[in-house]
């Protein structure tokens, strides 16, 4: 079958995974996966501070959630597992560099 991996670069690397705690959520996700290392660890914490935000801007009348609007991946959620951190983003159907 074809490969999981999305993407990599020298913060870790991006995998299609399915979520299987949201049932809601039956389409596919994009993984990032980042590399246990302190350095990595405090950058991952800030971006995901950072796109949290993102999803408090208020929404644009008659353009959606400010995310959308801005063309900003949307976070779905994010976790530490085997001390990686880990970010689950929408799928989208092309790459940040298309």
């Amino acid at each position: 079958g074809a490969s999981p991996l999305l993407g990599k670069g020298s913060f870790g690397q991006v995998v299609y995974a399915h979520d299987m705690r949201n049932t809601n959520r039956p389409e596919g996700v994009a993984l990032k996966i980042i590399k246990n290392h302190r350095h990595w660890h405090e950058q991952a914490k800030c971006e995901i501070e950072l796109l949290r935000q993102f999803t408090e801007v208020p929404a644009v009348p008659g353009q959606g959630d400010w995310v959308d609007y801005a063309n900003v991946v949307r976070l779905l959620d994010d976790f530490v597992f085997r001390n990686h951190c880990c970010l689950v983003f929408e799928l989208l159907p092309f790459t940040l560099y298309d």
